[in-house]
């Protein structure tokens, strides 16, 4: 098991970097309620908390869950290698650069900012 340490309160997931690396690892990962997290990982992949007792109820959950557990682990992990691998990460930000249309859906396209402001929808 692992606790992604997202912001909370944060407008939105801004590194696929940092939201993916938890992920890379093959572990049931836990993630605070963080808008746009659920656009790079579903509930099906990373397990969502509100809050420290939400969080205690859900570790003490699947703690005895075994094979829930590693389900949504592998999905999670097959997931952050699928979406978030360097090739991919490394075609978007090339096709961004060169102001090259996307080739496919980026679930993170919609989210570029530039001094905190959208530059490319």
């Amino acid at each position: 098991m692992s606790l992604f340490s997202a912001q909370p309160d944060s407008e939105t997931v801004r590194s696929t970097r940092s939201c993916s690396r938890p992920a890379k690892q093959f572990a049931l990962n836990f993630c605070p309620v963080v808008p746009g997290m659920v656009n790079l990982f579903s509930k099906e992949q990373i397990i969502y908390f509100q809050d420290l007792g939400d969080l205690l109820e859900k570790i003490k959950y699947y703690h005895t869950h075994d094979q829930e557990c590693r389900t949504i682990a592998e999905q999670g992990w097959r997931r952050a290698h699928s979406c978030y691998n360097s090739e991919r990460i490394t075609r978007y930000m090339m096709e961004l650069l060169f102001d090259i249309p996307f080739t496919e859906d980026y679930e993170w396209q919609s989210d570029i900012f530039l001094t905190q402001e959208a530059v490319r929808e």
